[in-house]
């Protein structure tokens, strides 16, 4: 009954958005009670204290006397408490205390104020939270809670569910098996969890029960019960924590810097007016002093706070473009008035043909029968919505018959629509079908507008169709002259379309001719009438062609499929050891299953896993298709790219489905191009059958004619990210129930389909019946900015105006982000800086890291690097079972150890190979098997990129000119983009270990992703990195804790551009984020921390005049100077890390073994000739006669001409080799012929080069 009242407690506070209860547990010996718990919520004055014998009790007490408050105060009423509740007494044996912080007595606070402000949903954050940093603290707190403390067998709700895994796994039962439903009372909705357990041992069965506000938090009290009683029952121990490893035990980096260095930073902070921290001779590990500097030089000045302004709009007017936002200057139509131009369109109108098969297919349609419904619901409306199965034709018809019915009643120029798609697919295909139906070619009355693509229609009588994301942007420059706006596929609900129905729903407040449309198959239809002010709903009824599917049973039956038992999961090298976070494994779901079927099918069912895609069950429904001998395509749904690819190699070598004359296989993802999304859309030879696997980016209003088999997995790719540990989880979830309707609905859009669903009958009635808004899941930083650009007003108050608002405390967190970096002042209005970021479209964190990088002259490569990073990686494995990179992949970092570094060089000899043309780019991609798609999305991003900040920001274009660098020599721009990672991406840090074990700066163990550069092929191979200390993209969470694309950093490096916590401990003791102890001298320590400032001072006083920062003063000259000696890779001297390592080797008692390694060039020359080769390239350089005209000086480094010629050829030579090494290991004998015909072709391509430092063998010799 504890964990009862403290589940509907928590759940009756997020349901009404009022916070999370923070109890804080002290122990005392008074009054007979070990334990006294204080529960508070955030914004109450009311608090209540529970006491007992255990901290269980204790605060199940609390929350029994929170309850008891509510009920007494008329919050709620005793019946709103589920049956397995018992209501509280009106009097409470625990102490209640009510006080008002705002008055020094005691005097008791109005109650009905305090119910006043609980019902008050759209206070603002200010009203909401008094202090930002108070509440950051006990949100932290609050999500620390340890709901189970003090409960028998040490659990908590945390670690549960993965415990009792771990024990079932043991004794070789299956996954515990959750049974959930809901449980609804008159204002609050909670999830129930219960599950059985027989043990043989015991002779009985074990129920457990446990509720919660999610599914997630219900099973998990459900997983906690059941420990409980095993604990109980002495079948299990008490769970053991694991112990942490302390910063004590992380050995000690001893650093110095040249006293030249250390000379020019007191010079410069001197001239900068900058004092350092006072005397640092009395600290000491007891009684640290920090060497943070807040002082300030710079600053952006405090806007006026804004007023709240409405998006400007109009009904179409004269000589104005909706679509361009601009005048129309073409002659005569900047002349005409509307009457004119409607009179002209009708013209045009009436003079079209349309062919007779069109006419028919689109009055065969559904929603044709509804026509007249629609035109008369929508000019008596300002909003309505549409409901229809999917292939009833509203996403081409509804638009068609509002252009229509205005043009031919003469009255063309008084119309002009958007119709928003959540995918650029969609938008594009819909637009095409749309302007073929009319008889027109794209560019007339139809048109499209999506990233990187655009085709306008003409200004009067025309349709957009529009990605969300381009609306919310044009949102800025207003809506004048739009008289439609038709949201389709609303039930996706993705963050940027509830942002837009926010905005919506003010304006058709405000202007009474605006209309607003919402269409889906499968939409709540309560939630958005709702929301809309009982808007009406239309059903249209009916689809063209029906659809047969089925279940994973009836599969397995019909097939007589019995796939091979599991095998037990074999013990690898990746098991985390002590320390490491704990991944909660996942139940397999198709263990569920009906009694209509026979034993051998249920054990089939089991054995398909959730966690994997069965590509023998899906390889079997395409035999069987096959062998049925009808025509028509096959639309596999997969959860992501990684499957996708995974599955093309699968198929590609399968002895029936890899003859590419009877089947072509094709991938769609919304990473393709445009021209590679289309080919899904084009016809194939009568013997051909097309496979299409696809993500869920064909699940809506994407027709593919011929498709009429769907083979869907039934799940999804899923992002989140949880700001407390800072980890970014990438799940394979269950789709949900409208997901798999809509990719039923993908088949028999043309005849009469089949759809095989690869989860069993049960699973489906227990999947979710939409997904959670998106709203309410990510971080909310980037939509914070837009509220802001557009004059929205305060953050927080837009956003409760939501369909199903945000948490606060997700608003409160973007607050603290986006002041953190400078984007919001004290007021909450943007700063330039802000400004700058809003307008660039990817994440403010990456934003600020390109405009500071433009600002010090490497913008050309950190735009490289942002687009990279915003796009899928463009490695292709060679083996869907090993994911490491392959050799000539890895060379693309040289000498770098730098996922990031060799992001940049393999786009920037890409650019070079399609400058050589056509072959030479197709050549490169295979021999480095890249992704040449995802080549071009990463140059369309950095074009995107460099257009905004060049011509919304004002930018000089020649900050974003080429810059060539080396992956191999010393080069000062490279080690500014490392630099900038730190800054950018902290506390995103870690601290290698051994082997692929680091340590994150939250002191939990992860693992280096296994496609990094620094993860040796061989698993017996061992590198040596310069430094322990590297900065990593994203902590991800799948099955393994890893961190992706790191790069090696000096401890200069974090200590001036990362930590937000430097103390000194003594003289020459360094502790950085009370993590990474340093040897090194406090006062030098002191002088580079104190730079901070001077940086922050220069990105403000470029962000003020933009158009200046190609203009650099001479103290900024030295500051960048500074800047670039600091981040050197050679800037510090420390003990050889190899002799650590070998001492490390030596020591088992370290308990951090690594052994050493050869250099990098002995490990690549099996003969350790490597300065041989070195010379004998400088020997070739000097006396070629074409160096001096081929080969441009270092401006940076001022290397010599024969300096970079003979590492050209140095590298040429590395790179034939490696190839070598790599024929040799696959057991293919290369050809003697080949290999000599590459070195003259090697020569000739570096004495061509005019670039510095690609560092590779050219593509056009390889």
């Amino acid at each position: 009954m504890a964990d009862h009242i403290k589940n509907w407690l928590y759940g009756w506070l997020g349901k009404n958005r009022l916070g999370a209860p923070v109890y804080n547990i002290t122990q005392t010996n008074c009054d007979g009670a070990r334990f006294v718990c204080e529960l508070i919520v955030a914004g109450h004055c009311h608090r209540s204290i529970g006491r007992a014998m255990s901290k269980k009790d204790a605060t199940a007490k609390a929350a029994n006397d929170f309850v008891n408050f509510l009920i007494a105060e008329k919050l709620i009423d005793a019946s709103d408490l589920p049956a397995a509740i018992t209501p509280p007494p009106q009097a409470s044996t625990s102490e209640v205390v009510l006080e008002d912080s705002s008055r020094e007595d005691n005097e008791c606070v109005e109650v009905n104020a305090i119910a006043g402000q609980q019902n008050e949903r759209t206070a603002s954050v200010r009203d909401m939270e008094p202090d930002v940093e108070n509440c950051k603290k006990e949100l932290m707190q609050s999500a620390n809670i340890d709901a189970s403390d003090g409960a028998d067998g040490g659990w908590t709700i945390g670690n549960s569910k993965q415990s009792l895994n771990v024990f079932l796994q043991k004794i070789k039962k299956p996954p515990f098996d959750y049974i959930v439903h809901e449980v609804y009372t008159q204002k609050s909705r909670m999830f129930v969890a219960e599950g059985t357990l027989f043990l043989p041992e015991l002779q009985c069965k074990l129920t457990a029960h446990g509720e919660g506000c999610t599914k997630k938090l219900a099973e998990s009290y459900c997983a906690l019960s059941m420990l409980n009683q095993l604990f109980s029952n002495n079948v299990i121990g008490a769970y053991e924590r694991p112990k942490r490893t302390t910063a004590n035990k992380l050995e000690e980096i001893a650093v110095t810097i040249s006293d030249n260095l250390s000379a020019r930073i007191e010079e410069y902070l001197t001239d900068s007016g900058l004092s350092e921290v006072p005397d640092l001779s009395s600290a000491s590990p007891m009684d640290p002093v920090s060497l943070l500097v807040y002082q300030q030089l710079d600053q952006f000045s405090e806007a006026v706070p804004g007023v709240k302004k409405m998006i400007s709009w109009s009904p179409p007017q004269q000589n104005w473009n909706p679509w361009m936002a601009t005048h129309i200057n073409k002659v005569p139509l900047s002349y005409m008035t509307l009457k004119e131009i409607s009179a002209k369109l009708l013209e045009e109108e009436m003079q079209h043909y349309l062919p007779e098969n069109i006419r028919v297919q689109r009055e065969a349609l559904p929603v044709f029968r509804y026509r007249d419904t629609i035109l008369d619901m929508s000019a008596k409306n300002a909003v309505m919505l549409i409901k229809g199965e999917t292939g009833c034709g509203k996403s081409t018809q509804v638009c068609q018959y509002l252009l229509e019915d205005f043009l031919l009643r003469g009255e063309g120029a008084q119309f002009a629509a958007i119709v928003t798609q959540p995918r650029r697919i969609s938008a594009i295909t819909l637009a095409e079908r749309v302007a073929e139906e009319r008889g027109e070619i794209l560019g007339n009355s139809i048109g499209y507008n999506v990233r990187f693509d655009a085709v306008y229609p003409r200004p009067y009588g025309s349709v957009m169709f529009m990605t969300v994301g381009v609306l919310l942007r044009k949102l800025e420059s207003g809506l004048r002259g739009i008289t439609h706006i038709i949201i389709d596929e609303i039930h996706e609900r993705d963050i940027n379309t509830d942002f837009v129905l926010v905005v919506l729903r003010e304006m058709v407040r405000q202007y009474r001719d605006i209309r607003v449309i919402l269409m889906s198959a499968s939409i709540d239809t309560a939630l958005f009438t709702n929301y809309f002010g009982d808007c009406p709903t239309l059903q249209l009824q009916g689809r063209t062609f029906s659809v047969q599917y089925f279940f994973l049973e009836d599969i397995m039956q019909q097939m007589g499929l019995m796939p091979a038992g599991m095998e037990e999961e074999a013990e690898t090298n990746e098991v985390m050891d002590a320390g490491d976070e704990l991944i909660e494994q996942m139940e397999n779901a198709n263990l569920k299953d009906s009694e209509e079927h026979d034993v051998e099918t249920k054990l089939a069912s089991t054995h398909t896993l959730e966690d994997d895609i069965p590509l023998d069950v899906i390889e079997a429904i395409l035999k069987e298709i096959d062998e049925r001998g009808e025509d028509g395509a096959v639309l596999i749904f997969l959860p992501g790219w990684s499957d996708i690819i995974q599955a093309i190699s699968f198929f590609s070598n399968h002895p029936i489905f890899g003859n590419k004359d009877c089947f072509v296989i094709l991938p769609l993802h919304s990473h393709l191009s445009s021209k590679e999304q289309h080919l899904v859309f084009e016809s194939v030879s009568p013997n051909q059958r097309k496979i299409i696997l696809s993500t869920n980016i064909a699940e809506t209003s994407v027709t593919i004619n011929d498709v009429v088999y769907v083979i869907d997995s039934c799940r999804a790719k899923e992002k989140t990210y949880t700001s407390r540990n800072n980890m970014v989880h990438y799940a394979t979830v269950w789709a949900s129930k409208t997901n798999l309707q809509q990719r039923r609905g993908r088949a028999g859009r043309v005849r009469n389909g089949f759809c095989y669903h690869l989860c069993s009958k049960l699973k489906y009635e227990t999947l979710e019946e939409c997904r959670q808004a998106e709203m309410l899941r990510t971080p909310l930083h980037t939509i914070a900015l837009a509220v802001k650009l557009l004059h929205l007003g305060d953050v927080g108050e837009f956003l409760a105006k939501a369909i199903e608002p945000p948490p606060k405390e997700a608003v409160i967190e973007a607050d603290l982000l986006l002041r953190e970096l400078s984007a919001l002042d004290s007021n909450g209005e943007l700063t330039e800086l802000g400004e700058i970021l809003a307008r660039l479209p990817v994440d403010p964190i990456l934003g600020k890291m390109l405009v500071v990088a433009t600002v010090l002259g490497v913008g050309d490569l950190m735009s490289t690097l942002i687009a990279a990073l915003s796009s899928n990686p463009p490695f292709i494995p060679h083996d869907r079972t090993d994911s490491k990179l392959t050799m000539e992949q890895r060379s693309f970092s040289g000498k770098r150890f730098s996922d990031h570094i060799a992001l940049i060089c393999v786009f920037n000899q890409w650019r070079d190979a399609c400058a050589d043309g056509v072959r030479y780019e197709r050549d490169f991609c295979e021999h480095y098997s890249l992704n040449r798609m995802v080549l071009l999305s990463i140059r369309n991003v950095k074009q995107q990129l460099i257009h905004v900040l060049v011509n919304e920001c004002r930018f000089p274009e020649s900050l974003f000119a080429e810059i060539r660098i080396s992956n191999t020599q010393p080069d000062a721009n490279v080690d500014l983009i490392i630099s900038l990672l730190v800054y950018g991406l902290y506390p995103n840090v870690c601290y290698f270990r051994n082997g692929r074990r680091v340590f994150t700066l939250e002191l939990a163990t992860a693992l280096i992703n296994k496609q990094s550069v620094n993860v040796p092929i061989d698993g017996s191979e061992v590198f040596t990195f310069p430094s322990r200390l590297f900065v990593f993209s994203e902590k991800l969470q799948s099955k393994v804790i890893s961190c992706k694309q790191l790069s090696n950093i000096t401890p200069l490096q974090l200590l001036l551009f990362g930590s937000r916590r430097v103390e000194c401990h003594g003289m020459d003791c360094i502790r950085l984020d009370d993590v990474i102890p340093m040897k090194m001298d406090a006062q030098i320590a002191a002088r580079i921390v104190a730079l901070r400032p001077c940086i922050e001072a220069f990105i403000v006083r470029s962000c003020l005049h933009p158009e200046r920062a190609g203009s650099v003063s001479d103290q900024d000259k030295k500051l960048i100077g500074i800047l670039q000696e600091i981040s050197s890779p050679t800037g510090w001297s420390t003990e050889s890390f190899r002799e650590r390592s070998s001492a490390e080797t030596n020591s088992a008692s370290t308990g951090q073994q690594m052994e050493p390694q050869m250099c990098e060039w002995e490990a690549l020359d099996d003969k350790g000739s490597a300065s041989l080769m070195a010379e004998q390239c400088r020997e070739w350089a000097m006396v070629d006669t074409n160096v001096n005209n081929t080969m441009p000086t270092h401006s940076v480094n001022n290397i010599t001409r024969s300096d970079v010629y003979a590492e050209q050829l140095c590298d040429a030579h590395e790179g034939m080799r490696s190839t070598k090494l790599m024929n040799n290991t696959a057991g293919i004998r290369p050809s003697s012929s080949r290999t000599t015909s590459m070195i003259p072709h090697a020569i000739e391509d570096v004495r061509r080069c005019s670039g510095f430092g690609r560092g590779h063998i050219p593509a056009t010799a390889l």
